[in-house]
């Protein structure tokens, strides 16, 4: 009788127990769906806390750490989701089995957490699971295996193993391709994606083909403002892959495609950067390849280019100064090589504008371009300005003056002016010896 009795009690506390459980769950979601989340987590704690009342292998142990975990991925908090997912796992692991494919939920919320946090490891034998899995029992949504491996490819590239990435991604496409259910968007941004790194790890050749592939996905789902961006950025990745050639016929499909400003000085930096690899030759002195290539016409679409640039560098009010100043100072030197003196003492001029902290060096520059060009007077104002602003800076004993003095001297000579010549030697002297 009193084995009876204990054995109703048992029964009766289990029943009680599993009521609870069932009423906090219950409580959990609705404040959930309503957004009252510290109501929420407080429920979802005590429904599992119930858990510990129910035998091992309860799938109530599941539905309890799922909860919890969901509600902080939801409010962002990844790190406290990540083990309860990894629980969840471990919990239904023991109940079904390695190979269920119930299996495959946890190991994606496992997987999505822990990138969040930066905890490559575990993303990446996360996300490799859940492909071996999903390839094995052919139970995973097609979507969601495309995604995966999509996932599994930006987290090897993390890592520099760019060829795993490739073969990642190549297959994410693959899968994405036979999906029905695919994001016409999505399935263009993953094969954007493959394009970089075909250009990157791959065949370089392949790439221009999936960007075509790509644009007219995005032009059937109505995004047409996308394809110009994804253009200039191939174009970027193509001549930091030693692909000129291909990076100039990316940029300028992007550069007629690019609708707005940003995107358009993207592509035309690509072919202004592309050119400069045939032309410049390293050349960075305007003075010293005057003259050297009249009538080549490598040189004449380069100064084409770096005009187009600077005509949108100069119409965009919170644009780049240091890219300003390299595409003046390039317009310089091609300009120069043209035989073009006085474009290149223009834009000489407009380097010196744009370079105030290193005005001294671009107005040495302008000075020597004024003397080779037979500008001699106006080299003589420009050296007096580049005098100045060193005893400005320095002092009038400073070392650097040397230079500009020696220069300035030669100059007034050659201008007939002796007395100011005179001058500036003794000048020259005097600086000598306190230098000795």
């Amino acid at each position: 009788m009193r084995r009876c009795l204990a054995a109703v009690v048992m029964l009766t506390a289990a029943v009680a127990i599993a009521a609870d459980w069932d009423e906090l769950t219950r409580a959990g979601e609705w404040a959930f769906s309503r957004g009252d989340f510290e109501r929420a987590e407080q429920a979802f704690q005590e429904a599992l806390e119930a858990t510990r009342a129910f035998p091992p292998e309860d799938p109530r142990l599941e539905i309890s750490l799922g909860n919890l975990a969901r509600l902080y991925e939801h409010r962002m908090r990844y790190d406290e989701a990540e083990p309860l997912y990894q629980l969840m796992l471990a919990a239904r692991e023991a109940r079904l089995g390695p190979d269920h494919p119930e299996l495959l939920e946890p190991m994606a919320a496992i997987a999505r957490t822990s990138a969040r946090i930066g905890d490559t490891p575990t993303t990446e034998d996360s996300l490799v699971r859940w492909i071996e899995l999903a390839d094995a029992t052919g139970a995973a949504d097609p979507t969601e295996h495309w995604q995966m491996l999509a996932l599994l490819s930006r987290t090897l590239v993390l890592q520099d193993r760019g060829g795993e990435a490739l073969q990642s991604q190549r297959r994410a496409v693959e899968i994405a391709a036979d999906d029905p259910a695919a994001d016409p968007v999505g399935r263009a941004a993953a094969i954007e994606t493959l394009a970089q790194l075909e250009l990157l790890y791959g065949e370089p050749v392949r790439a221009e083909g999936l960007l075509d592939e790509a644009l007219e996905l995005r032009t059937e789902a109505g995004g047409a403002e996308a394809p110009a961006a994804s253009l200039a950025a191939a174009a970027e990745t193509a001549l930091g892959a030693a692909e000129p050639e291909l990076a100039t016929r990316l940029a300028v499909r992007a550069v007629d495609a690019a609708e707005d400003r940003e995107t358009r000085i993207r592509a035309l930096t690509v072919l202004c950067d592309a050119a400069w690899l045939t032309v410049g030759r390293g050349a960075t002195s305007p003075a010293a390849v005057l003259g050297v290539s009249a009538g080549d016409a490598d040189v004449a679409a380069t100064r084409a280019r770096l005009e187009d640039l600077i005509a949108e560098l100069d119409e965009d009010t919170v644009g780049d100064p240091a890219l300003r100043r390299t595409t003046l100072n390039r317009l310089a030197v091609v300009t120069a090589m043209e035989g073009d003196a006085d474009a290149a003492i223009r834009w000489q001029r407009e380097v010196v504008t744009a370079a105030p902290g290193d005005a001294v060096d671009a107005r040495q520059e302008l000075v020597s371009l004024l003397m080779t060009a037979g500008r001699t007077a106006d080299a003589a104002d420009e050296n007096a300005a580049v005098i100045a602003a060193l005893e400005a800076s320095a002092g009038p004993e400073d070392p650097r003056l040397l230079g500009p003095l020696r220069t300035q001297q030669e100059l007034l000579s050659d201008l007939g002016r002796r007395k100011e010549a005179r001058a500036v030697k003794k000048r020259v002297r005097r600086l000598e010896r306190s230098l000795r």
